[in-house]
């Protein structure tokens, strides 16, 4: 079974290896770590993460949009 250390090592082997630009790399890592701190699980903290994320590709196509996103993601937690 992998670890979130094992996890975070796998997906950062090598920061000149990634194939993300130096902004949108720090902000995957960002991303990555809030998760591991659980910040997704209450909805501050996932309102953040998905505007980050957002950020990433701001230009890019996009299935839902943030507020799809949050009113799906807010139907599904125990709050």
């Amino acid at each position: 079974m992998l670890t979130e250390k094992d996890v975070l090592a796998f997906l950062f082997p090598s920061e000149k290896n990634l194939s993300l630009d130096g902004k949108q790399n720090q902000v995957f890592k960002k991303i990555c770590f809030m998760m591991k701190q659980e910040k997704h699980k209450n909805l501050s903290g996932l309102r953040k993460i998905i505007n980050l994320a957002f950020k990433m590709n701001a230009s890019g196509r996009r299935r839902y949009s943030k507020r799809d996103i949050l009113n799906f993601a807010t139907s599904q937690m125990k709050i």
